[in-house]
């Protein structure tokens, strides 16, 4: 099968959203600066903001290869895929064979915006073969 890739841009479809984060960070200089009179702090809270909102300002690749599954920086090889979890707006491939709280760690979760949903199941069961379960379809 021809491999699937796909970008989600949080930002352009909360535009809103983008918005109040934007003024967040231009606000967060002059407070950081009256609080702490330090340039260097100054500049380090809206680096910590953009770092940590950066899938959202930048968005998220994902991809389904022949070789592996991967959303941002997180990759999983098929062979060890024992569990796929399907909702309306996303599919959480697991390394557990039951459904675990460490899912959201060990996992890769593929969003379904800007992707056809059906070519996306339709590679993932043929990657993964018989032996793993799907649950929510």
């Amino acid at each position: 099968m021809k491999d699937i890739h796909w970008k989600v841009e949080p930002r352009t479809s909360q535009p809103q959203k983008f918005m109040f984060l934007v003024a967040i960070i231009i606000g967060s200089l002059p407070i950081s600066y009256l609080v702490t009179h330090s340039v260097v702090l100054t500049l380090l809270a809206p680096a910590c903001i953009i770092a940590s909102t950066s899938e959202f300002l930048l968005g998220k690749k994902f991809s389904l290869t022949s070789e592996s599954a991967s959303a941002g920086l997180s990759t999983m090889k098929w062979s060890e895929i024992k569990l796929v979890q399907i909702n309306e707006s996303n599919i959480n491939l697991s390394p557990f064979s039951q459904e675990s709280r460490l899912d959201a760690v060990r996992g890769v979760k593929l969003s379904l915006q800007n992707v056809n949903r059906e070519e996306v199941l339709n590679f993932i069961r043929f990657q993964v073969g018989q032996d793993v379960r799907f649950l929510g379809e």
